[in-house]
């Protein structure tokens, strides 16, 4: 039901460590909506339909909003204050339950979709989950864990940081941050990666929280190409393949053709054999 579905993602949003394996369920089994903008038919062409979707700024990926009801697409388009260009005009489309995920991650530059009430109320879900709801599965509740993607991270000495709980499925570790390299939303603690600090011992830092600290302990004479490639190698390890294939698009136009290609052939065999049948 809509109704449910509604309650399901503001409960989410409102509380971003709880489970959500019901909220996961109802997606599965839940009709939901997109925007779409539509083109005029031309010359007895087929019209031309594209999915919105937003471009985030600090990492380059693809967000695709998704609604429980057409009231809600409504209501979005009304917030942005939406125009519409000449010849094209907004559509909402209602999706079956489980066709909106195979759908969208043939998305250039897909990093995600966001169910969406309202901007106070949103619930991101990244494509390493989107993936596993179009296998018709429900996520695991516990937060994606990854190994350390570069060889070693230097904390300078006396540098501030902060470590508080975080639940990690099957126990409790230490959430790991440095507070003069950014801020990061309760949100972000659901994918983290893995530092063993030797004498503090292993820690956890939230995925996007650790790409802030490779941007600012870089220092000033880092070579800024040197940089993104670290963090092209980051977001690869941590299944952000969208912003991923950004970067590696940004990279080539930047002359670093050969490691952006490189990088590219990687991703499109890692994405091939995930949607390989078992046994392929």
């Amino acid at each position: 039901m809509v109704e449910t579905l509604e309650y399901l993602i503001e409960q989410a949003a409102a509380h971003p460590q709880r489970p959500r394996a019901s909220l996961y369920r109802e997606l599965l089994r839940s009709q939901v909506c997109l925007l779409c903008v539509e083109a005029a038919a031309t010359g007895g062409k087929p019209r031309d339909l594209s999915v919105w979707a937003e471009r985030e700024a600090e990492l380059g990926g693809v967000w695709v909003p998704v609604f429980p009801a057409h009231d809600d697409v409504q209501d979005f388009v009304r917030a942005r204050r939406l125009r519409r260009l000449k010849g094209r005009q907004f559509l909402w489309m209602e999706h079956g339950p489980g066709e909106t995920f195979r759908m969208l991650r043939g998305v250039h530059h897909f990093a995600g979709l966001r169910l969406h009430l309202d901007a106070q109320k949103l619930v991101p879900v990244p494509w390493s989950l989107v993936r596993v709801l179009s296998e018709g599965r429900v996520p695991p509740d516990a937060p994606e864990r990854y190994a350390l993607p570069v060889p070693h991270v230097a904390i300078p000495a006396g540098e501030r940081i902060a470590l508080t709980p975080v639940d990690l499925g099957d126990g409790e570790g230490r959430l790991l941050s440095l507070p003069a390299a950014g801020s990061f939303d309760a949100e972000d603690a659901r994918k983290l990666v893995r530092l063993d600090l030797g004498r503090l011992g292993v820690v956890w830092m939230a995925c996007r929280h650790f790409l802030q600290v490779l941007r600012y302990l870089r220092g000033a004479g880092a070579a800024d190409l040197g940089h993104a490639r670290n963090v092209l190698v980051s977001l690869i390890a941590f299944e952000m393949y969208g912003e991923a294939e950004a970067l590696c698009e940004w990279l080539a136009s930047q002359g670093d053709e050969a490691f952006a290609k490189a990088r590219q052939a990687e991703l499109l065999a890692l994405l091939k054999g995930l949607d390989a049948p078992p046994g392929a």
